[in-house]
Protein backbone atom coordinates (compact mmCIF):
# COMPACT_ATOMS: atom_id res chain seq x y z
CA UNK A 1 0.00 0.00 0.00
CA UNK A 2 1.62 3.81 -1.05
CA UNK A 3 0.03 6.02 1.59
CA UNK A 4 -0.57 9.20 1.23
CA UNK A 5 0.43 9.68 -2.62
CA UNK A 6 -0.26 12.93 -4.16
CA UNK A 7 -2.34 12.96 -7.63
CA UNK A 8 -4.56 15.43 -9.32
CA UNK A 9 -7.91 15.67 -7.28
CA UNK A 10 -10.27 14.25 -10.23
CA UNK A 11 -7.93 11.31 -11.65
CA UNK A 12 -10.34 9.28 -13.33
CA UNK A 13 -8.47 6.63 -11.83
CA UNK A 14 -5.30 4.97 -10.96
CA UNK A 15 -2.36 2.62 -12.15
CA UNK A 16 1.22 1.28 -12.14
CA UNK A 17 3.80 0.40 -13.82
CA UNK A 18 5.88 -2.26 -12.56
CA UNK A 19 9.26 -3.08 -13.81
CA UNK A 20 12.49 -5.42 -12.28
CA UNK A 21 15.64 -3.89 -13.11
CA UNK A 22 19.00 -6.05 -11.84
CA UNK A 23 17.70 -5.95 -8.15
CA UNK A 24 15.33 -2.71 -8.23
CA UNK A 25 11.61 -2.82 -8.17
CA UNK A 26 10.05 0.29 -9.96
CA UNK A 27 6.86 1.23 -9.28
CA UNK A 28 6.10 4.15 -11.79
CA UNK A 29 2.48 5.69 -10.79
CA UNK A 30 0.19 7.30 -13.43
CA UNK A 31 -3.16 9.20 -13.00
CA UNK A 32 -6.02 8.66 -16.52
CA UNK A 33 -6.62 11.97 -16.32
CA UNK A 34 -6.02 15.55 -14.75
CA UNK A 35 -9.14 17.33 -14.79
CA UNK A 36 -8.94 19.20 -11.55
CA UNK A 37 -6.39 22.16 -10.84
CA UNK A 38 -5.67 20.98 -7.20
CA UNK A 39 -4.04 17.64 -6.09
CA UNK A 40 -5.03 15.58 -3.57
CA UNK A 41 -3.71 12.87 -1.64
CA UNK A 42 -4.80 8.93 -1.91
CA UNK A 43 -3.91 5.05 -0.66
CA UNK A 44 -3.42 2.75 -2.95
CA UNK A 45 -2.84 -0.66 -2.89
CA UNK A 46 -0.37 -1.78 -4.89
CA UNK A 47 0.42 -5.40 -5.26
CA UNK A 48 3.26 -7.65 -6.77
CA UNK A 49 2.78 -11.19 -7.76
CA UNK A 50 5.55 -13.82 -8.82
CA UNK A 51 8.01 -11.89 -7.15
CA UNK A 52 11.23 -13.82 -5.96
CA UNK A 53 11.83 -13.67 -2.23
CA UNK A 54 15.44 -12.29 -2.68
CA UNK A 55 16.39 -8.67 -2.03
CA UNK A 56 15.61 -5.85 -3.81
CA UNK A 57 15.57 -2.10 -3.63
CA UNK A 58 12.09 -0.23 -3.94
CA UNK A 59 11.75 2.72 -5.87
CA UNK A 60 8.63 4.75 -6.22
CA UNK A 61 8.12 7.06 -9.03
CA UNK A 62 5.59 9.29 -8.42
CA UNK A 63 4.12 12.39 -10.77
CA UNK A 64 4.06 15.32 -8.36
CA UNK A 65 6.99 14.34 -5.86
CA UNK A 66 9.27 16.81 -7.91
CA UNK A 67 12.10 17.60 -5.65
CA UNK A 68 11.16 16.49 -2.50
CA UNK A 69 12.34 12.99 -1.29
CA UNK A 70 11.89 10.47 -2.84
CA UNK A 71 10.71 6.93 -1.82
CA UNK A 72 13.58 4.39 -2.17
CA UNK A 73 14.65 1.22 0.36
CA UNK A 74 16.04 -1.90 0.62
CA UNK A 75 14.16 -4.76 1.35
CA UNK A 76 14.88 -8.86 1.78
CA UNK A 77 11.62 -10.69 0.75
CA UNK A 78 13.24 -13.85 1.94
CA UNK A 79 12.71 -12.65 5.61
CA UNK A 80 10.33 -10.06 5.12
CA UNK A 81 6.82 -9.34 3.22
CA UNK A 82 5.80 -6.54 4.83
CA UNK A 83 6.58 -3.67 6.53
CA UNK A 84 6.63 0.32 6.62
CA UNK A 85 9.04 2.76 5.05
CA UNK A 86 8.19 6.90 5.47
CA UNK A 87 9.38 9.75 4.08
CA UNK A 88 8.89 13.63 5.20
CA UNK A 89 6.88 15.96 2.84
CA UNK A 90 6.13 19.45 3.76
CA UNK A 91 4.72 20.55 0.39
CA UNK A 92 1.79 20.66 -1.00
CA UNK A 93 -0.35 18.75 -1.49
CA UNK A 94 1.26 17.04 1.48
CA UNK A 95 1.54 19.77 3.96
CA UNK A 96 1.34 23.74 3.12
Amino acid sequence: MHVNTGFNCCPQGFYCNLSLKNDTIIIEEFENSSLCDCNCLYDLNIEMKEVEAKKYQIKFIEPYCSDQEKIEFGVDLAVQTEGVFCVARNRYPWGI
